[in-house]
């Protein structure tokens, strides 16, 4: 089947499954419809009209608070998330799109947990987390999720120090390309500017890509050493794990605090004053075929990549000529098919393809594709 009749297939699913969308003349208007059927002051913030190939989809927000809403291709459901401060704490699934407008409309203007919403509908799943983010215990769970649950093992000895610690436990932490790093808030996209990193040693490529300066000391223990930097440009030293921890407090800000609910962006002062790690968004076509046996017969591809300011790739996405899709994050670094960009962008060189934040959200979200390695 060739790519236009699966785009066109694809269209004759929506209007066939979803009539209120084909009357209204896109998601958008039709959960506008569903918000006035229901009593609703909620009205979309993003619109796509169903004639639009990549994706059908919506959004709706409330202050700190919003809803990204989709549709399935293949049966009718519609499929939402509900974010609160920079977290997203719950989904939901159902076919019926006045429950998924109400089910909105109760997350975004009540005060409410995620627990209230879950019982009151009860086609949303909460996430795992959501307990405590809902009772401000997240930055304690996310320490303790990293020691019992570890994505990158080699990182056990300092979290484990780092957690006990009375500074650095108070920071959120995360994970970015083998890479623990810290923030001063909770919520996506993180602030994390200026405060120091570390990776295992034996990840050290991963460490500080765009330093001319580090220097690593070879030694046979390799698996209990660690490399300590600071915005993926300044090394600080390495060591052990008590080593690190020590030199990670010695290059704390001077200003650094307990870390907040809300983004980086609710970090920025009005004066411009505080420096935050606000994320950059690009989109850039790929005008060859990849020339691997798996992936050359795909055709040609978009790349969208989400940066932080100094060009550090923490989420990439693929989309090729023939529908297939690939994406790429710290959670799913690689596969067969390619992986997430090991180099950091040259931002001045991908200037003239920066998108919106929303552009390439809707493109991470897409569910309609030939092929997904996810």
């Amino acid at each position: 089947m060739t790519l236009l009749l699966k785009k066109l297939k694809s269209i004759f699913f929506k209007r066939t499954l979803y009539p209120e969308i084909k009357n209204a003349g896109s998601l958008s208007k039709a959960l506008d419809n569903a918000f006035v059927t229901i009593q609703s002051t909620l009205k979309t913030s993003a619109d796509d009209f169903i004639d639009k190939i990549p994706v059908v989809y919506a959004r709706v927000e409330n202050i700190n608070k919003f809803s990204q809403i989709y549709i399935a291709a293949e049966e009718k459901l519609y499929s939402s998330n509900f974010w609160r401060n920079g977290v997203c704490l719950a989904h939901a699934s159902t076919s019926s799109i006045t429950d998924i407008a109400s089910s909105i409309d109760y997350w975004l203007v009540q005060d409410i947990s995620t627990d209230s919403l879950s019982k009151k509908f009860d086609f949303v799943t909460p996430a795992h987390k959501a307990d405590a983010f809902d009772n401000n215990k997240e930055v304690d769970y996310t320490w303790d999720l990293y020691i019992n649950n570890p994505n990158i093992p080699e990182l056990i000895p300092f979290i484990e120090l780092a957690a006990k610690d009375d500074i650095l436990s108070k920071l959120f932490p995360f994970t970015s390309l083998y890479t623990l790093c810290l923030s001063r808030c909770t919520g996506y996209p993180y602030s994390s500017e200026n405060i120091p990193n570390v990776t295992p040693k034996i990840y050290n490529f991963y460490a500080a890509p765009n330093s001319k300066k580090i220097n690593l000391i070879e030694t046979a223990n390799d698996h209990i050493l660690f490399i300590v930097t600071k915005n993926k440009t300044e090394y600080i030293g390495e060591g052990n794990a008590e080593q690190a921890l020590k030199m990670v407090k010695e290059n704390l800000p001077k200003d650094i605090k307990p870390a907040v609910k809300g983004t980086a962006e609710d970090l920025l002062l009005p004066n411009n004053t505080y420096s935050i790690n606000v994320h950059k968004y690009y989109k850039r076509l790929w005008n060859q075929t990849t020339a691997d046996p798996l992936t050359n017969s795909w055709g040609v591809s978009t790349f969208y990549f989400e940066t932080d300011i100094e060009g550090g790739v923490f989420r990439q996405i693929e989309v090729f000529q023939e529908g297939q899709m690939l994406r790429y994050d710290n959670n799913h670094l690689n596969d067969q098919f390619g992986g997430l960009a090991d180099v950091s962008l040259d931002l001045q060189d991908f200037e003239e393809f920066t998108i919106d934040k929303n552009e390439f959200e809707n493109m991470w979200c897409k569910q309609d594709v030939t092929f997904k390695n996810w």
